[in-house]
């Protein structure tokens, strides 16, 4: 049983090696009298100018394997890149939402310090009290810088 396994393996790869070492066959190029061009493997029978195509090269399977491999990589960078700049881009925009909703929050505040000269304001103890004019303008101030600092 094994010795015909052995035979068969042996006589597949014989006629594999047979079959691969045969030459690949000419092919012909001609241009017929309407100007046509052509490509055969058995050449014309009229009189024209027949012309020989080489084959092309070998195909250098490692260096086919090695090229498709770094267009791979390069494309994945690619699709990296991409995918961290929309990331990044999407964080800059909330954040940059997050800055103007700060910034109509003081614009608010300091209108209601401006305009109501008795704000309230919370205690530690969660209670509302009135902020005197002392606090109000200190706080008034303090908006203001806050404006100047992240509103720009």
């Amino acid at each position: 049983m094994c010795e015909i396994s052995i035979k068969l393996k042996i006589s597949f790869v014989s006629v594999l090696l047979f079959f691969s070492s045969v030459s690949p066959a000419e092919i012909y190029k001609w241009v017929d009298e309407k100007g046509d061009t052509h490509y055969s493997q058995k050449p014309p029978n009229s009189d024209v100018n027949v012309e020989t195509v080489k084959p092309p090269p070998p195909v250098d399977t490692e260096a086919a394997k090695k090229n498709l491999n770094a267009q791979q990589e390069a494309a994945d960078e690619l699709r990296t890149g991409r995918l961290t700049a929309k990331e990044e881009k999407a964080k800059a925009k909330a954040e940059k939402a997050k800055i103007q909703q700060q910034c109509q929050r003081l614009h608010e505040r300091l209108k209601a310090l401006t305009y109501r000269p008795r704000a309230n304001k919370e205690d530690e103890s969660g209670n509302v009290v009135r902020m005197s004019e002392e606090d109000r303008q200190k706080d008034l101030d303090e908006t203001k810088a806050e404006i100047s600092e992240k509103c720009k």
